[in-house]
């Protein structure tokens, strides 16, 4: 192996005006930094615990009184109670499905309940089309 000049470790500083730290940081200073640190997160909780423990009274009270009376959307009101007119819609639509009634009464057309229909259906087959032709002009 050849030993050039070249290949001998160079000094770490290089440059003449930097300067290196000849001490470490303070244990003592950053352990009181550290405990200082705690100190103010945990007043800050405590602070924040009494202050909604003294407010968050008031404003609970203050929420009862508002869902006491009812809310309203602003104008203009699309449904004054959606939930009671949607339960009246399937009760509604249940009836529909369940009763007998006219349709067409000048037609003879009646409304039968669903089951009874499915009964009917399964009874007597599903209706044939008039023409087995199709209408001009259409190619199968």
């Amino acid at each position: 192996m050849h030993n050039h000049p070249n290949d001998a470790p160079k000094p770490v500083n290089t440059q003449p005006d930097a300067r290196l730290e000849t001490s470490d940081v303070s244990a003592s200073a950053m352990a009181r930094w550290g405990v200082a640190l705690l100190v103010f997160m945990f007043g800050s909780m405590l602070a924040m615990l009494i202050y909604y423990m003294v407010l968050g009274g008031q404003t609970r009270a203050a929420r009862t009184a508002a869902t006491a009376e009812q809310r309203l959307a602003p104008w203009p009101r699309l449904q004054a109670n959606p939930i009671k007119e949607y339960q009246d819609f399937q009760r509604e639509q249940k009836a529909a499905e369940t009763s007998y009634a006219w349709v067409d009464p000048t037609r003879d057309v009646v409304r039968i309940p669903v089951d009874r229909a499915v009964e009917l259906v399964l009874e007597r087959g599903l209706p044939r089309w008039r023409s087995e032709t199709p209408p001009e002009g259409v190619t199968r």
